[in-house]
């Protein structure tokens, strides 16, 4: 992965874990930035931190604060973040609670995440470690029927939207 892009993502998850007040317990990048396919100008950089312990609107306010400044700063990287941050024990339990989203066009709170399929996939299996520990092994990998739910959706759209 280029190493302006690891800067950026430890700057951003240094901030992000100074916003839960040391609460992060993995950060991870997954996507076009780990398989040296990022293209400034056009791709998102995304990323997927967990965290111990539950997730408040409070959070949710000043991630949306720190999402701001980063669009206006105009950085190459953290004005294109995407991803999302979850407590640990939806990761591992799937239960629903509060999850900060950052899309590409807004962010929200949600009540669960939704990395799910291909994108589950990449994360697992190639995903860069940029902060804390290593628990891939312990996060569910997607299961055949999920994979299989995704391509059908996929099929559907493309018949939708290439004619």
């Amino acid at each position: 992965m280029n190493e302006q892009i690891k800067k950026e993502l430890t700057v951003f998850v240094n901030q992000a874990n100074d916003i839960l007040n040391g609460k992060i317990v993995s950060a991870y990048c997954f996507g076009s930035a780990i398989y040296d396919d990022f293209h400034e100008g056009y791709s998102d950089l995304d990323f997927f931190i967990i965290v111990d312990g539950y997730l408040s609107e409070a959070d949710f306010n000043r991630f949306h604060l720190l999402r701001d400044e980063y669009k206006r700063s105009g950085n190459a990287y953290l004005s294109v973040l995407e991803g999302e941050i979850i407590p640990h024990s939806a990761m591992i339990h799937n239960r629903d609670t509060n999850v900060i989203y950052w899309g590409t066009s807004k962010d929200r709170l949600k009540s669960n995440y939704g990395l799910a399929g291909f994108s589950m996939c990449c994360l697992l299996d190639n995903g860069y470690l940029i902060f804390g520990k290593d628990i891939r092994n312990a996060i569910p990998y997607p299961t055949k029927e999920e994979m299989l739910g995704e391509i059908s959706t996929l099929i559907e759209r493309i018949r939708q939207h290439a004619c």
